[in-house]
């Protein structure tokens, strides 16, 4: 084995975790935060959300470090819809 497959290879499982071949949580970036509170602004707009909840989802959403955190804030709300045209 080159030194550079071995390198691979060790990126590759400690990107898949040690704990039993699942992979890690993949980072937020501070584009997705924002990207999830504008989402939760719309939907509170909509009356999707009350006032409460917007705020406790917006909090989470700008501590959220990883995607899946921001995901889970979105997961109770309806697909979007394009417009017709």
């Amino acid at each position: 084995m080159r030194p550079a497959d071995a390198a691979d290879t060790s990126i590759m499982r400690w990107q898949q975790g040690l704990a039993g071949e699942q992979p890690l949580p993949l980072r937020a970036s501070d584009a997705e935060r924002d990207q999830v509170v504008s989402e939760l602004r719309e939907r509170f707009a909509e009356g999707r959300l009350s006032q409460d909840s917007f705020v406790r989802r917006v909090d989470a959403a700008l501590r959220a470090r990883e995607q899946r955190e921001l995901a889970g804030l979105l997961a109770d709300m309806p697909a979007r819809r394009g417009l017709a045209g």
